[in-house]
């Protein structure tokens, strides 16, 4: 904060927490935040946004173009925040343990090649909102 000019602005972005997955974790990141939580920190420090955004290309992002915030504005509030996210954490948690039971009954089935082509398959017309009609299975 010391080193932002007076009427200057500064961009910052962070990974956004909203929908977790364990595979979008990345180590560089020692922190993930919500919305209320990164807004809540921003102003602790005295930051206010003139833009905030996010971005749900890959994993999710968020970020705000920041500036000082006026001395008697008070940070948001993230009352909530800790019993949401352990919500996520483990709704996440319960999907990995089907996903391994399912993956281990495949296994001893013998039928696991099949349906990790039958998971690629939903996550491309989930993702893409094709048509199911317009996806070609290869046999």
């Amino acid at each position: 904060m010391k080193r932002l000019a007076p009427g200057g602005h500064i961009y910052i972005e962070v990974p956004d927490m909203k929908e977790l997955s364990i595979l979008g974790f990345v180590s560089a990141h020692s922190y993930y935040y919500t919305e209320k939580t990164f807004l809540h920190f921003l102003g602790i420090v005295g930051l206010t946004p003139v833009v905030y955004g996010k971005e749900d290309i890959v994993f999710g992002s968020q970020a705000a173009l920041l500036k000082r915030a006026p001395k008697d504005v008070t940070p948001l509030s993230y009352d909530g925040e800790y019993e949401r996210m352990r919500t996520l954490i483990e709704r996440e948690d319960k999907k990995i343990l089907r996903r391994q039971k399912l993956l281990g009954l495949s296994k001893r089935l013998g039928v696991s090649r099949g349906l990790k082509h039958l998971a690629h398959l939903y996550r491309k017309v989930s993702k893409r909102r094709l048509p199911l009609e317009t996806t070609t299975v290869k046999s």
